[in-house]
């Protein structure tokens, strides 16, 4: 070791150089969060939505909705703002497609046939040509896409050009915002949802995030480090640590070109909270040492200071190099989610905290032996008969410690009680949270969606797929009579369904207006040969293949071919986000078509919201995998440090107290398992053995030197609690920062932590130093 630091100017040269060329290419980072991405490409359900993107283009859609504080949609002032808009919207070249009142196709009938001209061709003079527009809007029950029921409301569709995401998504938004600002005046309200808008919201919140919490989560470090040390050595060596740490971290991640999301937006944060932790320990004993010397009045010399420092790595170096273990294990237990973004942010913290642990153990030396002299602090001389005056800190550990000693099997059981509570709160976590649940409830985003749910269909989409084998099938009566039944089950059975887009209702309008003159309805699948003069179901089939052949619009929205499609595309509105409603739909549908469908009749099941409750149900089955790899690994590590597996149990039993207790307040709290909160307790099982590892290794150390274990117990908790306290406090108050996010999953996820981080220590210094007293292994006294 001390051939290692033989040249310490030249180690410092190396990693400020390295450091460097590491943060030249985080400039090229680039922030997305497109839902498909979270899924690996192998992912089936993933392929599902990309051919259904492929086949009919992106579902990619922003809803510019209006408020009208005087008048009618209808009424003249009202269109004539809608038209403006349409055609200044038309203009932009980022969106394929805009749709509203002014003109959306009407399909009427005429002696040739089917003619599509637009809903409303010009604005209205008078009421009764206002009335007029009106009914035509009450006409078709797809119309109800861009109106609300009171008609003081409605909405345009702006469709992004196909393969457009994040850029041209963030342009569109800019400009869309920009002409919306030129029409602003007291009697309209303007709301802009829609999933371009959210993944474009949480690229700006990302940014804006970045620049505020991480210099807010230095500020906090440097401020836990005075109070902890009162030295600018205490401040400056685990700040500069952790700089360095997230730096390098960040320029990595540029290197391989993996994109920031929103989870991934933590790892800064995280990386200045966690890695001091490493540094901290480092200095927190040698300034103990340090002050032994000041107070027997010795002059530290150069030599001296050496020997400080290198017995220093030797004293607590192996339980740093196990703190950094266990926590690359719990952050590395990440990386085996399917999750994308969470197995990155597994992938990279892990490097972080590799980062973090090599820089501790090679820069804060290097520095400490090459200005020793300007690090050193005064250090004020307090003696009291025994030379020594207690702090406050001190105090504190020795109450601890007389709490322990007096009633070893009182705490037992009190942790037993906190464990059955905290079991019972875990029963009541609610799993899974919609991508719009993201922002908080008085954010621009929540209030447009609430209102676009409120008023018109929702922005939620199930998208299903019904495939049949040949071309022509879906002309078939059989199958869109089947469909059209469908959707009428689900739209009585579930009020959230607020419309459901389907060729089925394009049959039904064409039917309607080519059999206008007659009598009854026919909006409607033909279906009786009898009511339509036909001999049978064929000739049917090819009355439906004319009217496709009639019709002038464009179909390629709902069907793969325009005259003989074999496959149609559905989408399912809805005002509610729950995944729980998302799931009953998809059962339902499945159900249905299992059951009523023609065997030659295939159902796929798709859309954004799938995806979401796709990526939740693998929160879930990641969540249970990433805790047991992470004890496991604890467990392991700790065993064969010790040769014991009675030190792997004590170190899991330990820190599954505070596990549970995260769950416990989850679930009692209400707050939601999700991409955020999944990750608490991996990380916090990598974080917290930190406390249970240095814990073991002080009373190893004091054990091995005595039998009395008052006296093992009391040196144990003076010679690491501090550090643990000063520990605990960095990492907890670093991760607090987090709740000065923009996202909700981001806060809570630092909250808990910093909770965690509370709960985890106290364990080490509470039920650990117990369980060490009345079972008395043999490890640790070896």
């Amino acid at each position: 070791m001390k051939y290692l630091f033989k040249f310490p100017s030249l180690i410092i040269i190396v990693i400020v150089v390295i450091t460097i060329l590491l943060a030249l290419p985080i400039p090229t980072l680039q922030i997305d969060n497109d839902t498909t991405k979270f899924l690996p490409e192998s992912n089936p359900e993933r392929a599902a939505y990309k051919n259904i993107e492929d086949q009919y283009g992106e579902n990619m859609m922003m809803a510019v909705s209006i408020k009208f504080k005087k008048g009618y949609l209808y009424s003249k002032d009202n269109l004539e703002l809608i038209k403006q808009l349409t055609e200044e919207f038309e203009k932009l070249p980022t969106l394929e497609k805009v749709t509203s009142v002014v003109n959306v196709d009407y399909i009427v009938g005429t002696e040739d046939g089917i003619e599509t001209t637009k809903l409303i061709e010009n604005m209205p003079e008078n009421e009764e040509e206002e009335n007029k527009i009106k009914e035509k809007l009450l006409s078709w029950e797809m119309y109800k896409n861009f109106f609300s029921e009171d008609f003081t409301a409605t909405m345009i569709a702006l469709k992004l050009n196909l393969g457009i995401k994040n850029k041209n998504a963030e342009e569109s938004y800019k400009q869309v915002k920009e002409i919306l600002k030129r029409y602003k005046n007291d009697d309209y309200e303007f709301y802009i949802a829609g999933l371009p808008t959210v993944l474009v919201l949480i690229a700006n919140n990302m940014r804006k995030d970045l620049a505020k919490l991480v210099p807010f989560v230095v500020i906090i470090l440097i401020l836990t480090l005075l109070v902890s040390f009162r030295r600018v050595g205490g401040i400056a060596l685990p700040t500069l640590t952790v700089l360095i740490t997230t730096v390098c971290t960040l320029g990595i991640m540029a290197i391989f070109k993996i994109n920031l999301t929103m989870i991934a937006s933590a790892i800064p944060v995280l990386m200045i909270a966690v890695g001091s932790a490493y540094g901290i320990h480092i200095i927190s004993h040698y300034y103990d040492e340090i002050d032994k010397e000041k107070l027997l009045n010795k002059t530290i010399s150069e030599e001296r200071n050496r020997e400080i420092i290198f017995d220093t790595i030797k004293r607590i170096g192996g339980a740093v190099l196990l703190a950094a273990l266990t926590t690359m294990a719990g952050f590395g237990s990440l990386a085996t989610s399917k999750i994308v973004p969470i197995k990155e942010f597994g992938i990279f913290t892990s490097i972080g905290v590799l980062i973090a642990f090599l820089t501790s153990l090679t820069l804060i030396p290097s520095l400490l032996l090459v200005r020793h002299k300007a690090l050193k602090a005064k250090i004020k001389k307090e003696n009291d008969e025994n030379n020594k005056k207690l702090d406050i800190l001190t105090k504190a550990l020795f109450i601890m410690y007389k709490f322990l000693s007096k009633g070893k099997i009182r705490v037992i059981i009190l942790f037993g009680i906190i464990l059955l509570i905290a079991i019972f709160g875990t029963t009541r976590i609610i799993v899974g949270n919609p991508m719009i649940n993201y922002f908080k409830k008085d954010t621009e985003i929540r209030k447009a969606d609430s209102f676009a749910n409120k008023n018109f269909n929702g922005t939620t989409i199930i998208t299903m797929v019904i495939k049949g084998e040949n071309p022509g099938d879906l002309t078939d009566p059989d199958i869109l009579i089947k469909l059209d039944n469908l959707q009428k089950y689900l739209k009585k059975k579930y009020k959230d369904i607020g419309n459901i887009i389907s060729f089925t209702e394009l049959i039904k309008k064409m039917n309607q207006v080519m059999n206008a003159d007659e009598v009854g309805n026919y909006y409607e699948i033909p279906y009786d040969p009898v009511k339509y003069k036909c001999q049978d179901k064929m000739e049917l089939k090819q009355l439906i293949a004319q009217y496709l052949l009639l019709f002038s619009g464009n179909l390629k929205e709902y069907v793969d071919d325009s005259i003989e499609p074999s496959q149609t595309k559905v989408d399912i509105l809805l005002k509610n986000p729950d995944f729980d409603l998302v799931r009953k739909i998809e059962k339902d549908i499945l159900d249905y078509a299992k059951n009523n469908f023609p065997e030659n009749y295939k159902v796929v099941i798709s859309g954004n919201a799938k995806l979401q409750v796709v990526v939740s149900n693998l929160i879930i089955d990641s969540q249970i995998t990433n805790i047991i790899f992470s004890l496991i690994a604890v467990f392991l590590i700790l065993t064969l440090y010790y040769k014991s597996g009675i030190a792997g149990i004590f170190g899991v039993i330990t820190l599954s107290i505070p596990i549970f207790l995260n769950f416990g307040v989850m679930g009692f709290l209400k707050i939601r398992l999700d991409a955020g909160t999944s990750m608490v307790a991996s990380v916090a099982i990598g974080i917290g053995i930190d406390y249970t590892i240095h814990f073991m290794n002080a009373y190893h150390h004091e054990r091995k030197k005595s039998n009395d274990l008052n006296t093992v117990t009391t040196n144990a908790l003076l010679s690491c609690g501090k550090a643990i306290i000063f520990n605990a406090a960095s990492v907890g108050l670093g991760f607090l920062v987090l709740v000065f996010s923009s996202f909700m999953p981001l806060i809570y996820f630092g909250a808990l932590l910093a909770f965690t981080m509370l709960t985890a220590s106290l364990s080490s210094m509470t039920l650990l130093p117990v369980m060490l007293n009345i079972f008395k292994p043999k490890f640790i006294a070896r």
